[in-house]
């Protein structure tokens, strides 16, 4: 598995105790003594900011459950800002609980839908740990509508802590082919979200595909829109047979990697 995300699962290390926490019994201090002023006022700005903006989510989200009767994690998902439809998402979420044998790794996480889709599935299933890869460096999309860069890592942040899946989502802020050197871990489940020019889609699967087990599963954005390399790479890849396709849902293709039977 990926070295410093293999490191950092375990508790504290080998041979080491626990580090100088903020937190011990009851009490909530700071290790290295009181807070100063500016510190403190630094801490409660953060801490109003998340405030404001879990109450009103967590209404938004009771009454998508109360009148859409919506299931929990359902409600949970739809109740994120994103750009994946509710349909794409509960592909998402079917495909993560369904891995088993192998970790999930999405590559782009933007504002966290789809990588929350993921850990809710994760969670409800074999519990497996779900690695999102995303530098958060500015880019602008192939059709030069969606820009992204660092102030989208808080969006990302704030939507996994409201979801409440930051035991289940470990984050890895690096672009892909660099996570992609250092990984070693078997992927069950690999879903590729980042960029949709034909060079960046066939660098991700070129880098992290090796990794994908047989059977495993190969869930591509953006697949049937001409205008991006996806759907090029995705012909490609069945006319080489070493995938075949299994579903589509919404605008996300799932592939299946030729082998023995690995998840459902």
């Amino acid at each position: 598995m990926w070295g410093s995300a293999a490191r950092a699962a375990a508790p504290w290390g080998s041979g080491a105790g626990a580090p100088d926490s903020i937190f011990a019994g009851r009490r909530v201090y700071a290790s290295r003594g009181p807070l100063r002023p500016s510190e403190a006022g630094r801490v409660g700005s953060a801490l109003s900011d998340l405030l404001r903006w879990a109450a009103p989510w967590y209404r938004y989200r009771r009454r998508l459950r109360r009148r859409h009767r919506r299931p929990a994690h359902l409600a949970t998902i739809a109740a994120i800002d994103g750009m994946l439809s509710n349909e794409e998402c509960a592909l998402l979420y079917e495909l993560a609980r369904a891995a088993q044998g192998g970790c999930i790794v999405e590559i782009g996480a933007f504002h966290g839908k789809g990588t929350i889709a993921l850990g809710l599935g994760a969670r409800d299933g074999a519990r497996v740990p779900v690695y999102s890869v995303d530098p958060f460096l500015p880019y602008t999309g192939p059709l030069g509508r969606h820009r992204i860069g660092p102030g989208d890592k808080t969006a990302l942040l704030r939507n996994l802590l409201l979801a409440d899946v930051t035991e289940q989502v470990w984050l890895i802020h690096t672009h892909s082919a660099e996570a992609a050197a250092g990984w070693q871990g078997p992927v069950a489940l690999l879903v590729v979200d980042g960029d949709h020019s034909y060079d960046g889609v066939a660098g991700d699967l070129g880098c992290w595909g090796r990794f994908v087990v047989p059977g495993g599963l190969v869930a591509l954005d953006d697949s049937l829109d001409e205008r991006f390399g996806v759907v090029r790479l995705i012909r490609e890849l069945l006319t080489a047979a070493e995938y075949e396709r299994v579903r589509t849902a919404g605008k996300i293709t799932v592939l299946r990697k030729r082998g023995a039977p690995h998840c459902t």
